[in-house]
């Protein structure tokens, strides 16, 4: 084992320390910003969704790839996936959203649908009191 100044080598094994990892991030750090910041606006102008029925300004954080879909379609997607992190493109940056905005309505059982059999709730009767005890 030898040492050359911050440098320690191992046979022919070269261990970097920190100080070499950021000289080689750094003539390198635009085009990671630039690729980060790359991902903070739709790479393309805002158009219809794939259903060709609404504009397509949601997208999801946690989905693969990051595509823009309209409420509806979004709506869909996420009909079992209630804990997934919504945005919605305003103009100018992605907006934190939920899926309740998009009309997201989450019914337990059935599949994930209404439930086919439910009691209407009782008619409030004109003129009647009520006593409490």
């Amino acid at each position: 084992m030898q040492t050359e100044g911050d440098v320690l080598t191992i046979g022919y094994c070269k261990i970097q320390s920190q100080n070499d990892f950021i000289r080689e991030w750094v003539p390198r750090r635009a085009l990671y910003l630039k690729t980060i910041l790359a991902d903070e606006a739709p790479r393309e102008p805002i158009g219809m969704c794939l259903c060709g029925l609404r504009m397509a300004k949601w997208r999801c954080q946690q989905c693969f790839g990051g595509r823009l879909l309209c409420s509806e379609c979004c709506k869909n997607a996420h009909k079992f996936l209630p804990f997934h992190r919504i945005e919605c493109w305003n103009t100018r940056y992605f907006q934190v959203g939920a899926l309740w905005q998009i009309g997201l309505k989450i019914y337990l059982g059935h599949q994930g649908n209404p439930c086919p059999v439910t009691t209407p709730s009782p008619p409030e009767t004109e003129g009647a009191s009520r006593k409490s005890f």
